[in-house]
């Protein structure tokens, strides 16, 4: 079965399939049971064919005709077979499924009883099961017999739910469901019943397994909470320091005076020294004096760390010491290593 034969059935052919699956499924469960498992006894009426009765069957227990049961009593009682009605038999075979041994023992009836394959009913019990064999016991009935059986009943009203094979241990077989005749089983909701609830049971441990999962998750989250909220205050201040210690360094980038000293020794021409110097966030000014034939502003252009070269008014420059000496004021842009 494919998954587009699946979406492409119709509910006919749906329910089928799940009519097989379940009754593989009940036939794999009913395959793994002991023999004395399956020996079970009726709890509602049941009915004996007897020969010597005027209608062929008497009530256990009570010894009168079958037709002297009333009109509910008819409806989903068993009906049990004499050990000479059938023909038992205990054979090994191969350890499958009870749909499969019910195929294999089908081809291979004609090997196995006298009766031939197209008249043989038959039905099998597990007996005793290792890992290589298994032993059944297999009962068959010719099939005229069994429907003359089925149809003296319903001539009676009788419907029985079971027609099995009566023994000291309990009731054995189903040949009713072995000839492929269902009848309702007035038991058969009490299974559903409770099929019924260990499915919602079944729910409801899953259900109450998630919430328990659940309430135990919350319960460590919430054990675990001042811990989490403590290394998340850590993290935070850790960022804050880390953040801080950046801007200094920055600003130390920024405002290191050596790195300026160093370009300004470097542009300053030979002879010129500097009496005041004034920086702040990049703004330089220089004020000092240099040989009278030594253009200062024109040296410092040179420089790739100064930009905006201005010569201030010398009005509050300092006084020239000697003639051959001229006093500078001038204001540049210093501009760091990595900006440049």
């Amino acid at each position: 079965m494919t998954l587009r034969e699946l979406l492409s059935a119709d509910m006919p052919t749906l329910r089928r399939w799940l009519a097989q699956g379940w009754e593989w499924w009940t036939g794999q469960l009913a395959a793994m049971l002991p023999g004395t498992a399956r020996r079970q006894r009726h709890r509602g009426t049941v009915i004996a064919r007897d020969p010597a009765d005027p209608c062929g069957w008497h009530v256990v227990g009570t010894g009168q005709s079958a037709h002297m049961l009333g009109a509910r009593q008819r409806q989903g009682l068993l009906a049990a077979l004499r050990p000479g009605d059938i023909l038992c038999r205990t054979i090994d075979v191969p350890p499958l499924g009870r749909g499969e041994l019910r195929q294999m023992l089908a081809m291979d009836i004609d090997r196995i009883g006298p009766i031939p394959q197209p008249q043989a009913v038959f039905d099998v019990e597990p007996v005793e099961r290792s890992e290589t064999r298994l032993s059944v016991r297999l009962g068959m009935v010719p099939r005229d017999r069994l429907m003359g059986w089925i149809g003296s009943l319903d001539a009676m009203g009788i419907r029985p739910s079971r027609i099995a094979l009566a023994e000291e241990d309990g009731y054995h077989f189903d040949f009713l469901k072995a000839a492929g005749i269902a009848r309702a089983d007035s038991g058969r909701w009490r299974w559903w019943a409770v099929v019924a609830t260990l499915v919602a049971l079944n729910i409801g441990a899953l259900i109450w397994r998630d919430m328990a999962a659940l309430e135990a998750t919350r319960g460590a989250v919430e054990e675990q909470a001042p811990a989490g909220r403590t290394a998340l205050l850590i993290r935070q201040r850790i960022e804050k320091e880390q953040q801080r210690r950046q801007g200094l360094v920055r600003a130390r980038a920024e405002q290191d005076p050596l790195p300026l000293l160093a370009a300004l020794s470097a542009a300053l021409p030979p002879g010129a020294w500097v009496q005041r110097l004034e920086y702040r966030q990049r703004q330089v000014r220089l004020v000092g004096f240099a040989p009278g034939a030594t253009d200062v502003a024109e040296a410092l252009r040179q420089s790739p760390r100064l930009r905006a070269i201005v010569e201030n008014d010398a009005e509050g420059a300092p006084a020239a010491a000697a003639d051959q000496m001229r006093a500078f004021d001038i204001s540049a842009v210093y501009l760091p290593e990595r900006q440049r």
